[in-house]
């Protein structure tokens, strides 16, 4: 089930659309914020070589 969808600029990692579908409700600043964090940690532990796509919890 979908609960949240969250568009997040690249460059600032700043949340620019935020939609609820479910019960589940989250800072939007705050998940734009972690999400930034873990695609810049994806970059630095690849080396840059890679970067992180997509993130999928089941």
């Amino acid at each position: 089930m979908l609960h949240n969808v969250y568009l997040i600029h690249q460059l600032t990692g700043i949340c620019l659309i935020h939609r609820k579908y479910g019960s589940i409700e989250f800072n939007q600043d705050l998940v734009s914020g972690f999400l930034t964090a873990l695609k810049d940690f994806s970059v630095e532990f690849s080396k840059g070589s890679g970067e992180l796509k997509v993130i999928e919890f089941c």
